[in-house]
């Protein structure tokens, strides 16, 4: 590579870290109108909250992940790459705030994820982190590639987003449904653990979503198609390696003691980085 290239790459790397950051900051500024009766940077700053620096580690984290997405398919000159950043990062922050109305809602219902995090829940904390980064990557998988025009490629995104949305709330249905405790009724109660098994969970799906989403379109039927078999293939095949990492990496025990007993957080960032491993490889391979 020329230098002139090279160091042109440089400082379009520094304008595009600038406006990713940019993004962040104004996150952090809904957020903190979305929760006015909780001082969140008094709550990491004096109170050491980390329900709080979870939740909002997860969104930051997420925007990075989304951003990267929209960067892999510039190229159209810098002009025209900029206003696609800038109207991608407000569609990103639209569907970010979107996903915690429904982590709130449906993913955590009966859970008052702001008092509970005001309260230093730890477990709602990373719940909500979890379900950021996972939409992360499917908004990272959304924005790949390159469109015939803006208004298409933003279409695309919203509908991806929206299915994406769906399958993560059908994966923690079916993770309450088959795990041997109270999902939900534990994250309330504050266990960690169990924080940390739903996290994982939605993490690992969401990594596999990107990988369904990213690619150039084969037709609106045929990816409706294809993305409806990848999720259902994926939550398969995420619970089937649960187990076997369970038996693998937790020889002699049993998962509901480890996470309603015995609350081992250890044990359960053991299992849970497992299944995003091979959610990695499942993604790279499609």
């Amino acid at each position: 590579m020329p230098l002139s290239q090279l160091f042109a790459n440089f400082g379009l790397g520094a304008v595009y870290a600038v406006i990713t950051l940019f993004f962040i900051v104004i996150a952090k500024k809904i957020a903190d109108k979305r929760t006015v009766a909780i001082d969140d940077d008094y709550e990491i700053r004096e109170k050491s909250n980390a329900a709080i620096g979870f939740r909002r580690s997860g969104l930051y984290l997420a925007y990075a992940i989304a951003f990267a997405g929209t960067l892999s398919g510039s190229g159209a000159g810098f002009a025209a790459d900029m206003l696609a950043l800038w109207v991608d990062g407000v569609v990103i922050t639209v569907c970010l705030f979107a996903c915690r109305t429904l982590n709130d809602r449906v993913m955590l219902a009966g859970i008052d994820n702001d008092k509970e995090a005001g309260q230093g829940n730890t477990a709602v904390g990373l719940a909500e982190c979890g379900m950021y980064i996972a939409t992360g990557f499917v908004l990272n998988g959304a924005f790949t590639g390159t469109s015939d025009n803006i208004i298409l490629g933003l279409i695309s995104a919203i509908v991806f987003f929206i299915l994406g949305q769906a399958a993560l709330l059908l994966c923690g249905y079916c993770y309450e449904i088959i795990s041997p405790f109270h999902v939900k009724a534990e994250i309330k109660k504050g266990n960690v653990a169990a924080g940390v098994a739903l996290a994982g969970v939605i993490v690992a799906l969401g990594i596999i979503l990107r990988g369904s989403i990213a690619g150039s379109s084969m037709g609106w039927a045929a990816d409706m198609i294809s993305f409806a078999l990848y999720t259902v293939y994926g939550i398969v095949l995420l619970f089937l390696f649960k187990k076997a990492i369970e038996w693998l990496f937790l020889p002699r025990a049993f998962i509901a003691t480890e996470v309603v007993r015995d609350q081992n957080v250890a044990a359960l960032v053991v299992t849970q980085a497992g299944m995003i491993a091979i959610a990695v490889i499942i993604s790279a391979v499609m």
